[in-house]
């Protein structure tokens, strides 16, 4: 006849479990079910339940039952039918509308990524040309990743990029059951490469920038006075138009006359030899 023997956990909890010899006999051999994974009154109640049932099955394991996971019912295929298999561009705009943290804007780029990445064509490592992710997501494999990331034509940063957002993507079928592993696990490219790709870029800071765009104003000044002579004179006016910084040789006016454009140098049929070399060295 099965007993119940309560039995305290480290976690303050207590556990149940049933116990009773096979077929009710002394020569059966011991048999255990234990009850653990609700509260106290949860536990008692199953292992209460549980030896009923054994008793009723004649101090055998109840027909069905599996130990540790009660109940099991086989389901066939017209118990479980299968669901249709969905596209990429599917999966991917559903995973993209249950981000949370996620700006419109970005939501956006994201939802035009994956049109994009839709109508990417590459060649596949058998000869001829095909759409890697304009297929079902249980179809894309590891190949196809790294096809479309040797074939497409883009910076190693932008395939980064794109690898980021897919990488959620096949996650979140992954979570869904919809595949059964991440085709892009082990084909990301290593962030040294990326720094690398972008060596060329360089980018000017506060201070250097200003320093360059004064050298650029003064070479207009410059400019402008060979244009005419040295005859500008830029403190007649008043206003900031008269700055050479913010003027190029083809707006600038005659001091005198504000309303007549100067237009190009006329060539000077005697030139003062002292005055051309001051002016072009």
């Amino acid at each position: 006849m099965a007993w119940i023997e309560p039995k305290k956990r480290t976690d303050g909890g207590t556990s149940f479990s049933v116990r009773w010899r096979l077929g009710g006999t002394r020569a059966g051999r011991p048999q255990v079910e234990t009850f653990g994974a609700g509260s106290d009154t949860q536990n008692l109640a199953r292992a209460e339940g549980f030896k009923r049932t054994v008793a009723a099955a004649g101090e055998r394991w109840p027909d069905g039952w599996v130990k540790g996971a009660g109940f099991v019912r086989d389901h066939g295929p017209a118990d479980d039918p299968a669901l249709p298999a969905r596209s990429v561009e599917a999966v991917g705009l559903e995973y993209v509308d249950q981000l949370v943290d996620c700006s419109s804007g970005q939501r956006s780029r994201y939802r035009s990524q994956l049109r994009t990445l839709t109508a990417v064509e590459v060649r596949g490592r058998q000869g001829g040309a095909h759409r890697p992710f304009d297929t079902t997501v249980s179809s894309v494999t590891e190949d196809d990743i790294k096809a479309w990331l040797i074939g497409w034509d883009r910076s190693l940063k932008t395939k980064a990029n794109y690898h980021g957002l897919l990488y959620g993507v096949f996650n979140y079928a992954l979570e869904k059951g919809e595949v059964t592993q991440n085709p892009l696990r082990r084909t990301a490219p290593k962030r040294g490469k990326i720094r690398q790709s972008q060596a060329d870029l360089r980018f000017l800071t506060d201070k250097p920038s200003s320093r360059q765009m004064s050298i650029v104003d003064q070479r207009r000044v410059d400019g402008c006075d060979r244009c005419t002579g040295g005859s500008l004179d830029y403190s007649s006016r008043g206003d900031s138009r008269a700055s050479p910084a913010s003027r190029s040789c083809s707006d600038v006016t005659r001091a005198d006359d504000p309303g007549i454009p100067l237009g190009p140098p006329a060539r000077r049929a005697d030139p003062d030899p002292d005055q051309h070399a001051h002016h072009w060295g």
